[in-house]
């Protein structure tokens, strides 16, 4: 009986953070607080004057987000992209992110190519235009919700949340 009541108390009380974690993120996210573990390719995470995690433009990369937008824009497919990338020994984003800033990758290193569903992935990304969409995906362990793709009336739309990388007209 104890047993039986000690998990009933343990399974009330992880319930209970679950929804304290859920609120504290949607508080952040609403006060313009960009909550992702990692920046989007182009952009920097960092504290702004008020201590409010945002994107600022990494300008090196945002160079070869530009680059994408514009190759597109003329024509290209996300293939010819993404070969074009990879020839000029562009690093994807993770290994750039891993080489602190290392745009382009040594004669002598072996790189990673770049993938059209990635150039894809990024010529569809809103975050480019100053636009932040958060909550996309969501776990709420508590209504016993593992982590699942949220509907999109439960995102979190900021505009003008950072600088714009493309403009509005750019955008694809």
């Amino acid at each position: 009986m104890e047993e039986v009541l000690k998990n009933i108390v343990n399974e009330t009380y992880a319930k209970d953070i679950s929804k304290k974690v859920f609120s504290a993120h949607l508080a952040r996210i609403k006060q313009g607080d960009f909550i992702c573990g990692y920046a989007h390719y182009g952009y920097k995470v960092s504290k702004d004057e008020k201590g409010i995690r945002s994107l600022f433009i990494d300008e090196k990369s945002a160079q070869i987000v530009r680059g994408m937008f514009e190759s597109y824009l003329k024509g290209l497919s996300t293939l010819d992209i993404a070969k074009e990338l990879s020839n000029k020994r562009i690093r994807i984003a993770t290994e750039y992110y891993r080489k602190q800033g290392s745009i382009i990758a040594g004669d002598e290193e072996i790189i990673k190519v770049w993938q059209p569903a990635t150039v894809l992935q990024i010529l569809k990304n809103r975050t480019y235009t100053a636009i932040l969409i958060q909550g996309k995906r969501q776990n709420r362990l508590y209504e016993g919700k593992e982590l699942h793709f949220a509907d999109e009336q439960e995102w979190t739309i900021t505009e003008n949340a950072h600088q714009a990388i493309v403009s509005e007209e750019t955008f694809v």
